[in-house]
């Protein structure tokens, strides 16, 4: 659905009003290094609650606020390139309240970017009162019960669940650099002295909890591929304001994908990225990169991720006395199957996806179309196979309301690598498996009554609503 006018004239509107913002008076590098200092410390309040809640709840909800803050950081970040002279222009209000206020500026417009792309993929709708200058928008019908268990365990785990890296080092994944590269400077800086350094938060026995955040320099590095790594995942005036500024500055969507900030002449991160970009997470944020600055070069070795899931995957199956066939083709209508196995008079469907890790909403619809693709091809040849049941298999994504819909509904169940022993072992069992760890209960909790979101942004009242 396209943007209307009126709607484009309320964006431009609360642009216009974030341009003429204050804090952007002040010298540019002064207020970069404010933002850093932010996030250090709301980043360091956010491990000891994590850890206070994991130790006596087993759980956590910070995952989300962490989160939230991070993208606000980020996109003060952005702005603080775009509109703040090197020099400054005037006096600006860079204390704490003032800093906290521009932060949370930056995670508003960031839900009402999500809301413009939202529109235009048909996934919302908006009605606009330009009297009360009220934007309300429609994001759909309630959510059931089940669909809210999913919701709620989903914010609980997401943030601490990493996907199944099926990257090898010597994948090219842009032209600049490969994933060895990317991996041997993470571990160079996360290794390094000055992050091995950082003070360490312990118990009273001496068992470490975390690695208190601290804003480090990172100079340039000898190796000339690590160079080229390091200088993609930097963020400069440059990549906002350059010639491809007005297309990149919409890319860069999660400070994690480019965890370094110029600030000067001097490279600064905080340890816990630089500690993070060597992990789990650093291998999901690597080939976002790759993604967001040479598309066309990963396109050509993406397709390596699925069959090395084969690889991984088939094994198993044949521990478990399948008899496993990769790219199984059927004919009339052609169809073909990532692994069709046999076991007796048993059949086994999987249809493989190997995913980017989403981190916004129009990523995640495209993520959830892919999945959807996948459960409705795979429910098209399982009636072909006498004896057979299908399951669509991710490398570490467990569906959401949205694709589980899908998924009961054509009968076919999401899982990820992790989970191929259960379903070789026992097929019909595992999908009762599968859907608890999706977040199902054996009965739903009570249907959520939501009541309207409101915020305030340059003047104008955004309201969430279904």
């Amino acid at each position: 659905m396209p943007v209307t006018a009126q709607v484009r004239a309320t964006e431009q509107a609360i642009d216009n009003w974030i341009a003429g913002l204050s804090y952007w008076l002040a010298p540019r590098d002064l207020l970069l290094q404010r933002l850093l200092n932010y996030y250090r410390d709301a980043i360091e309040v956010f491990f000891a609650k994590a850890v206070h809640d994991v130790l006596f709840t087993l759980s956590t909800p910070v995952g989300v606020l962490e989160d939230r803050m991070r993208a606000g950081v980020f996109q003060a970040l952005k702005w603080t390139m775009e509109f703040c002279q090197v020099q400054g222009r005037g006096r600006a209000n860079l204390d704490p309240k003032g800093m906290h206020r521009l932060v949370r500026l930056g995670e508003l417009y960031e839900v009402f970017v999500d809301i413009m792309t939202s529109v235009q993929g048909d996934a919302v709708a908006i009605d606009l009162d330009l009297t009360k200058h009220l934007l309300v928008v429609h994001q759909g019908p309630d959510l059931t019960g089940f669909d809210d268990d999913l919701l709620e365990h989903q914010r609980l785990t997401n943030a601490y669940h990493s996907q199944t890296s099926f990257v090898e080092d010597s994948d090219q994944l842009t032209r600049r650099w490969t994933a060895g590269d990317f991996r041997r400077l993470a571990r160079r800086l996360a290794f390094s002295p000055q992050v091995q350094g950082c003070a360490k938060v312990c118990l009273k026995n001496g068992t470490e909890l975390f690695t208190r955040p601290t804003i480090l320099e990172f100079p340039d590095v000898l190796d000339e591929a690590e160079q080229r790594v390091l200088e993609d995942l930097t963020l400069t005036p440059a990549m906002i304001t350059g010639p491809s500024g007005p297309r990149d500055k919409w890319r860069l969507v999660s400070m994690l994908d480019v965890p370094f900030v110029m600030v000067g002449s001097r490279r600064l991160s905080t340890s816990d990225a630089v500690i993070a970009m060597a992990g789990p997470l650093g291998e999901d944020h690597m080939v976002r990169r790759a993604v967001q600055i040479d598309p066309d070069q990963y396109s050509t070795v993406s397709g390596l991720r699925e069959n090395r899931m084969i690889d991984a995957i088939r094994p198993k199956l044949e521990a478990h006395g399948w008899r496993a066939t990769p790219h199984y083709l059927l004919h009339g209508p052609d169809k073909e199957i990532d692994i069709y196995s046999v076991r007796k008079a048993d059949g086994l469907v999987l249809q493989l996806k190997s995913l980017v890790r989403p981190m916004t909403p129009g990523e995640v619809r495209r993520r959830n179309e892919d999945i959807i693709d996948g459960i409705n091809h795979t429910a098209e040849v399982v009636p072909r196979l006498p004896g057979a049941v299908g399951f669509l298999i991710t490398n570490g994504y467990r569906g959401d309301y949205a694709t589980w819909e899908v998924a009961l509904r054509r009968n076919v169940m999401i899982g990820t690598v992790e989970d191929i022993n259960e379903i070789a072992a026992d097929p019909i069992k595992a999908i009762d498996v599968l859907k608890s760890r999706a977040g199902f209960k054996p009965k739903p909790s009570r249907t959520p009554t939501h009541q309207p979101v409101r915020f305030r942004l340059g003047g104008w009242n955004i309201e969430l609503t279904t």
